[in-house]
């Protein structure tokens, strides 16, 4: 491997790790939206999610869904597909 790839690949994982800490800062803060987004960005390049952010995705959808549920009717509610439909379109 060159030290060029060998660099890249550091790069690539390094900027990996990056979107799983803001993942997990977003989710903290509770926006779920931006905490998906994150994922759906890594997805949208051929990521494959590890295990625990997994089930965190799935934790993490469920509770947008209820914070979508306790809002009130007036306030416009983001759509999650959306968010992974532009991160897809790239």
């Amino acid at each position: 491997m060159s030290i060029a790839r060998s660099e890249s690949s550091s790069q690539h994982a390094q900027a990996v790790s990056n979107s799983l800490r803001l993942a997990d800062e977003a989710a903290a803060r509770g926006d779920y939206l931006d905490a998906l987004s994150w994922l759906y960005a890594l997805e949208a390049i051929g990521e494959r999610l590890p295990v625990e952010y997994q089930r965190k995705h799935t934790a993490w959808w469920e509770r947008k869904v209820m914070q979508q549920r306790h809002r009130p009717a007036s306030e416009d509610i983001e759509d999650v597909s959306l968010v992974r439909q532009d991160c897809t379109d790239g």
